[in-house]
């Protein structure tokens, strides 16, 4: 009884959380919660390996190695030197934007960022150019070897720039 009620939490969550804050579950509620969690967990082992498995470095491999494959395929245009940009870094990161209020925060993010780290930004607003490469959220961060899909705290970016300039 306890996987059956615990699975259709599970398949009923996305609508649940369509409908209801669960932050404001009282404190029973959030209580009963716990503990089928803790329930189905104990109960299947197998759930929190397999997250932990494909966190782990080579658990993407195939899609990262085709992220790269794509990347490389469109550099010339993603790091063109005739692109807008800003920084004179040899890291290198393009930028992809279009018109929405987070394209604009991280082109402002970058720009503080290319003040104090080894970063050459590229800025490019081409549609083709990401749907080409599998993007699709704005703005997205392309590097030489790793894109990034959708806006992300500074605080990230800036530790992909000093993986790559190491």
């Amino acid at each position: 009884m306890r996987v059956l009620t615990m699975t259709a939490l599970l398949f009923a969550a996305p609508f649940a959380f369509a409908q209801s804050d669960l932050q404001a579950l009282s404190d029973a509620e959030r209580a009963a919660f716990r503990a089928e969690l803790r329930a189905y967990l104990l109960a299947h082992p197998e759930v929190v390996e397999q997250a932990l498995t494909s966190a782990q470095p080579g658990g993407y491999a195939a899609e990262a190695a085709a992220d790269r494959d794509r990347i490389a395929a469109l550099a010339a245009r993603l790091f063109d030197p005739a692109l807008p940009g800003f920084g004179d870094g040899p890291v290198r990161l393009a930028l992809l934007t279009g018109e929405c209020a987070d394209c604009g925060a991280a082109r402002t993010e970058l720009e503080a960022l290319a003040r104090t780290l080894p970063l050459r930004v590229y800025l490019v607003e081409d549609e083709t150019l990401g749907a080409a490469l599998g993007l699709d959220a704005l703005p997205s961060y392309v590097f030489e070897d790793l894109m990034v899909r959708g806006h992300v705290p500074p605080v990230v970016i800036e530790r992909y720039v000093r993986d790559r300039a190491q």
